[in-house]
Parts: structure tokens; C-alpha cells; sequence
């Protein structure tokens, strides 16, 4: 038994949920079945802030558009749709370290998203900013920094561990064998994606973009009561959940 598997409150109950054959092809299902609605609710966003606003023709935007925010928080919402099509895929699958790896970048996003909605820093900044704007003002650790412990050090430590770097901590995700470490590993996936969206519902809620609310809140609905819900079980959720008090996507999955 390996130290993630002793470390659990009840380990048999989490093993069994996490290789339960029935709850891993319901796992895998919501992650790709999710990732397109996502995908075109940011689609559409990037779409609406390009035409939609005065960017464009007050020259605020350099990129020509009608609204950099709305586009920025659109693309973002893209590349997570792209993280969860993907890494889902290769934790139900056989390349369990290149979903870990995958897993990492998802929870660089949930961080902008947090910050942007709450107004810890300015999307549309974000989306002209130069590599060393980035590097001072929206690197992971400076948000964390800024987070008021909702984001730890040693949580993004561990999937640097498992998936960002090349460690031997990332030994158990290798060769096929188990998939109670991958099965974790897509929970964790599951709500981190949860979380992202939430986070940009917020923002459009705040900023005024009702379209893009309603979208995201029915990607949620999605997710709370179908296949994520039911797959990822209190066991798992305790074990995956690392950040302190519960978001809505988090409290609709546990009801």
C-alpha cells in the first residue's frame, strides 16, 4: 500500500470507490461530455467580447477588440474545457503522468479565474500583458500569496510533484498498473474545473454579462447532477478536496 493510500481517514472505502469499474466510466463520461459545453461557452464569450463593447472603436483595445476582459475571460474558459478533454482522457486511460501534468496547468487556471472574480487582478490586463508583467503580477505563487489561504503552497507543491516535474513521487502514476492514484488524481481534475467555472459565472455575474452566466451555471447544473456527482463519492471528495470551505459546484456534488 503506498503512503497516499495509508494516509487516508478509511482507505478500503476510497479504494473501492476509486476503482469501482462503474464510477470510473461515469468519471471519464462527465470530463468528456462536460469539456464541449465548457468549450463553447467560452467560444461564445470570446466571440461576444470581440464584437460586443467600445474597445474597438475608442482604442482602449490594442487587439481591436470590443472587449478585452470578456475575451480574456473567454479564452481561459477554452483552455480549461481543452485541460479537462484532454487530461481526462489520459487519466481514464493509459498515460496517467501526462494527465497529471495536465492537472497542474488546470489549477494555474482556477487561479486566474479566482482572481478575476475576485477582483484581485484585471483580466483584460492580463490578456496585454508583456511576459514580464506575467512573471511580476500573475504567477502562481503571487496569487497564492494573495488568496487568503484558499490556495496552498503545498497543494500546488503536490501536483508539481505528480505531474510538473519529473520526481519519483510520479512513480505510482507510471506503467498502467493502478488506477486508485489516476482515479484520484481525475476527482481532483473534476473539481478544479468545478471551481474554474464557477469562478468566470461570477465575474460575468459581477461584470454584467448575463448570456455567459446563464451558460456557465448550466455547465454546472450538468455536472451536480450527472455523472460528476455521482462518481466522485464523500470518500473521494475528502480526499481531493484540499482547499479550505466549499464553493457552490462542490456543495451540489456532495448533496
Amino acid at each position: 500500500m503506498s503512503q497516499l493510500e495509508r494516509d487516508s481517514e478509511d482507505a478500503a472505502p476510497v479504494q473501492r470507490a476509486a476503482r469501482d469499474p462503474d464510477l470510473m466510466h461515469k468519471r471519464a463520461k462527465a470530463a468528456a461530455t462536460t469539456a464541449p459545453k465548457l468549450r463553447d461557452a467560452g467560444q461564445a464569450a470570446h466571440v461576444a467580447g470581440h464584437i460586443v463593447g467600445d474597445g474597438r472603436t475608442s482604442g482602449a483595445s490594442a487587439r481591436g477588440n470590443g472587449d478585452d476582459a470578456l475575451v480574456a475571460v473567454g479564452v481561459l474558459a477554452q483552455i480549461a474545457a481543452d485541460l479537462l478533454d484532454a487530461a481526462g482522457a489520459l487519466l481514464s486511460g493509459t498515460n496517467h503522468y501526462a494527465g497529471a501534468a495536465l492537472l497542474r496547468q488546470t489549477v494555474e487556471v482556477e487561479y486566474l479565474t479566482w482572481a478575476f472574480a475576485n477582483q484581485k487582478r484585471d483580466a483584460a490586463t492580463w490578456l496585454n500583458s508583456t511576459q514580464e508583467e506575467r512573471r511580476r503580477m500573475f504567477t502562481p505563487a503571487r496569487l497564492r500569496s494573495e488568496s487568503d489561504g484558499r490556495f496552498r503552497s503545498a497543494d500546488y507543491g503536490h501536483h508539481c510533484e505528480q505531474g510538473g516535474h519529473p520526481v519519483p513521487r510520479a512513480i505510482p502514476l507510471l506503467g498502467n498498473t493502478d488506477p486508485f492514484h489516476s482515479q484520484l488524481l481525475l476527482v481532483d481534475l473534476l473539481l478544479h474545473t468545478w471551481r474554474t467555472t464557477d469562478n468566470i459565472a461570477i465575474w460575468a455575474r459581477d461584470t454584467g454579462v448575463g448570456p455567459l452566466v446563464a451558460e456557465l451555471w448550466q455547465v454546472q447544473e450538468d455536472f451536480a447532477g450527472g455523472d460528476a456527482a455521482t462518481s466522485c463519492t464523500p470518500g473521494l471528495l475528502s480526499r481531493a478536496v484540499r482547499v479550505p470551505g466549499h464553493r457552490r459546484s462542490e456543495v451540489l456534488a456532495l448533496r
